[in-house]
């Protein structure tokens, strides 16, 4: 399945431009990595491709159909959207969170069965956080609501996951653990769009990326030619050393701020 945006373009009031002509497109069993400056409209780009914001001109399509064009109920049996993990969870258990995610697959006067639980239950153990099940979401850390809401967005199978900024505010060790997950859900053949402010982060996980700049254009490719230090000096202001890190069998990409321009 792939999602692809054609010419997108849009403005909150119709006079300042926010996004102008996006072009991209990300299949299954990849991942796509979206970059720029805070402000730079990375949050409106995700919400425009799948019809969450109305592009002001341009269009989203999945797998050949205008995204605009698709109900709710099909278009979200196939997409799943990731908020940031400062989200909301009220008073719910992890497991009842992620019975949340059968929504597309319940009728509206259903009730979970034993087996959307059981369903619930086995994306847990594919995450490796079966033992938060019955943990409240009000006592989650920062890294548990973020995997959580991971696990909620996988309840319907989505083809595609679309997830806004998944490591912010995530000590080290959490921020390793989402980005290992997107990997398995991309060697799954999951296709992952995920934006972030860590160029090393679309370095070590993204097939592709997309670099926004202040004018709201962007460039999208593979993300070595994407992530290079003369796109993020162009791009964010700074100039930067990447560089290779290599610890027993496994070699990163790092990118070494020096100084600002």
């Amino acid at each position: 399945m792939t999602l692809t945006v054609e010419n997108g373009c849009f403005s909150y009031d119709g006079r300042h431009t926010v996004l102008s002509d996006i072009n991209f497109s990300a299949s299954s069993g990849e991942i796509l990595a979206v970059l720029g400056k805070n402000g730079s409209g990375k949050t409106t780009l995700l919400r425009c491709a799948v019809g969450l914001l109305k592009w002001s001109s341009g269009r989203s399509l999945l797998d050949g159909k205008d995204v605009s064009h698709m109900r709710n109920r099909e278009l979200w049996s196939k997409i799943s959207y990731v908020p940031q993990a400062k989200s909301s969870f009220g008073s719910y258990t992890v497991l009842e969170s992620v019975l949340l995610g059968f929504g597309s697959s319940i009728s509206i006067f259903g009730k979970p069965q034993k087996s959307d639980a059981e369903k619930a239950f086995a994306v847990l153990k594919r995450l490796n956080i079966e033992n938060l099940a019955y943990k409240k979401c009000s006592e989650l850390s920062g890294g548990e609501k973020q995997m959580t809401l991971i696990a909620r967005s996988l309840a319907c199978n989505p083809k595609i996951l679309i997830l806004d900024e998944p490591e912010s505010n995530l000590d080290f060790k959490n921020q390793i653990t989402v980005l290992d997950v997107l990997s398995k859900l991309r060697d799954s053949g999951i296709c992952c769009i995920f934006n972030t402010h860590f160029p090393d982060h679309a370095l070590r996980t993204a097939d592709r990326a997309l670099l926004l700049g202040d004018d709201g254009k962007c460039i999208c490719g593979k993300t070595s030619d994407i992530v290079t230090e003369e796109n993020i000096q162009k791009t964010f202001g700074v100039n930067v050393k990447i560089s290779s890190v290599t610890s027993g069998d496994k070699t990163v990409k790092t990118v070494v701020p020096v100084s600002t321009v």
